[in-house]
């Protein structure tokens, strides 16, 4: 703090100021107030610092979220192309199965043809002398009535399903549930031996009629190989001997009850 003071001479009065510091406390002030802005100098380098630490892991992890955003387009792109390339391949099975199919239908078709031919040239009545011969062959016993083209028969009667236990075939195999003659197998069928008793033939077995609508490597003479939905009912079921009556001669074409 200056203090002021008047000097009087002659006539005129000359004002002027001192230091009331010393220079040594002068000094220690001006080194205080430098040590002050250091300090603040220094606070503020510290916050800058601080500011940019900051910003750097900002510009991390938006380095960071680019490169993961990167990655889940790659990722995206390359399920596509796997997705697509799988949907071909469901395709491409489902058209050889397609195709598969129509193939066993065309062959079945074929095999239909040849037991018709032999219907046809079937005479109307059979005689008692051919039946005998059957009998001797052992084949089959036939007990005939004079009644046109039907017949009485002891049938040797089995049963079977749709599965892989009597057909070898499972649930999702194309040719699952078809029978020899093309027709989707159901109640109300039969398989015979084909030679015999061409499909469509109708039998009448304690006192229901089936149609015959299949047949196989085991199915020969008078055996009757019915068809049952569950393999439990065909084991309770299992082998009868039984009286069967031919009530319509089949024409080779699978028509079901």
């Amino acid at each position: 703090m200056a203090k002021r003071v008047t000097l009087i001479g002659a006539a005129i009065a000359v004002p002027f100021t001192y230091s009331s510091y010393t220079n040594a406390q002068m000094e220690k002030k001006v080194d205080n107030s430098n040590k002050k802005y250091e300090k603040k100098i220094k606070k503020q380098q510290e916050e800058i610092k601080a500011l940019k630490e900051v910003n750097k892991d900002q510009e991390v992890k938006i380095e960071t979220n680019t490169q993961s955003v990167s990655d889940t387009s790659k990722k995206i792109d390359e399920t596509e192309v796997s997705l697509r390339r799988q949907i071909a391949e469901v395709e491409a099975e489902i058209e050889k199965k397609n195709k598969l199919q129509q193939d066993i239908k065309e062959k079945k078709a074929e095999e239909v043809k040849q037991p018709v031919k032999q219907q046809e040239t079937k005479p109307q009545s059979k005689p008692a002398t051919q039946v005998n011969k059957v009998e001797d062959t052992k084949e089959e016993k036939v007990e005939t009535k004079d009644t046109g083209s039907l017949k009485t028969f002891d049938a040797e009667v089995t049963y079977y399903t749709a599965n892989a236990e009597s057909t070898g075939k499972s649930v999702g195999d194309v040719a699952y549930g078809i029978t020899a003659s093309g027709a989707q197998v159901r109640s109300g069928m039969v398989a015979m031996d084909n030679s015999i008793y061409p499909f469509g033939t109708k039998v009448r077995i304690n006192g229901t009629v089936y149609t015959n609508c299949d047949t196989g490597g085991a199915i020969k003479g008078n055996r009757i190989d019915i068809y049952v939905p569950t393999v439990s009912q065909a084991q309770q079921l299992g082998r009868q001997t039984v009286k069967a009556e031919v009530v319509e001669w089949g024409n080779g074409k699978c028509v079901a009850n």
